[in-house]
């Protein structure tokens, strides 16, 4: 993947050195943008000046680039996720821990000793969740903002309720790093994917494990990077998985709703392991195909 980053979008460490970027993820209006880094913080981005370049000679009134950051992990910042809704926001980190903040109204107060400008929006923090032994490595809304689940290295996966913001499953079934979650759209099942070459198809009703595919397809190559992560459809008919390996060549391996979650087909010509798949939200149709 060919990606084309402003270079204002960056994340720095106390002596100004730049810091990885390890997750991003837009706004459901396309609004705004968050980043996930190494430097322990989460940083959210006004996507107007991104879209919206002034060109070369335009002059035009500055729009704000940085809308807030967010300082209460205690070292790298592997994942951050908007909920659906795009009232909340939560990030996972190494220090075990996952942060849930609320979009408020009016500006947002700025941390005691901190270089970064003044914040424009008001994020809260409002619940901080803790019980994993291990990083968080990726966390997911569920559709309709009822569930948020947790995957980390410590090879298990945790559900949380977001009304009373209770734990109320945790998924044992992983012998290895579990790197990656989706949500069904529909809300049926959630998929996680482990260092241990499987992939979990997990009922949601009863948390009970309806699949479990592997290891034939997937890559020997282990630990590498925080990320496997899967991605589901936008119509709910098929989910496509990290770290693909097949006839020697590495593939991002397509699972089949329809055909209890058999590989069918896989996405090919990349030339080493495929650690994310994401699914563009939006579904397109044809001129000519029937909608029903």
């Amino acid at each position: 993947m060919i990606v084309d980053k402003p270079s204002w979008i960056s994340h720095h460490s106390s002596d100004d050195a730049a810091q990885s970027i390890y997750c991003i993820d837009v706004h459901v209006d396309s609004s705004r943008l968050a980043t996930a880094g190494a430097d322990g913080k989460v940083k959210i981005w006004n996507m107007q000046p991104i879209m919206n370049p002034p060109t070369a000679g335009e002059t035009k009134d500055e729009e704000p680039k940085v809308l807030q950051t967010l300082c209460d992990h205690v070292g790298h910042v592997i994942v951050v996720r908007f909920s659906p809704n795009g009232i909340q926001i939560a990030s996972g980190a190494v220090d075990k821990a996952v942060c849930v903040y609320h979009f408020c109204e009016g500006r947002g107060s700025q941390v005691f000793g901190s270089n970064d400008p003044p914040p424009v929006e008001n994020w809260k923090l409002r619940h901080h969740l803790s019980g994993h032994q291990a990083d968080v490595v990726d966390l997911a809304w569920s559709g309709v903002d009822k569930l948020l689940a947790i995957a980390s290295v410590d090879n298990t996966i945790s559900i949380w309720e977001t009304v009373s913001w209770k734990r109320v499953a945790t998924l044992t079934q992983h012998n290895g790093l579990v790197k990656g979650l989706a949500w069904d759209p529909i809300g049926r099942y959630l998929v996680s994917q482990s260092d241990d070459k499987y992939v979990i198809v997990w009922r949601t009703g009863d948390w009970q494990v309806a699949h479990r595919i592997g290891p034939d397809i997937f890559s020997n190559i282990i630990n590498i990077g925080y990320s496997l992560r899967p991605s589901f459809s936008p119509d709910g008919a098929c989910v496509t998985c990290a770290r693909g390996f097949l006839d020697g060549v590495h593939v991002a391996p397509v699972l089949e709703r329809q055909n209890k979650f058999a590989r069918e087909n896989s996405f090919v010509a990349h030339k080493a392991a495929v650690l994310v798949a994401t699914f563009n939200p939006r579904m397109f149709y044809s001129k000519n195909a029937s909608v029903k």
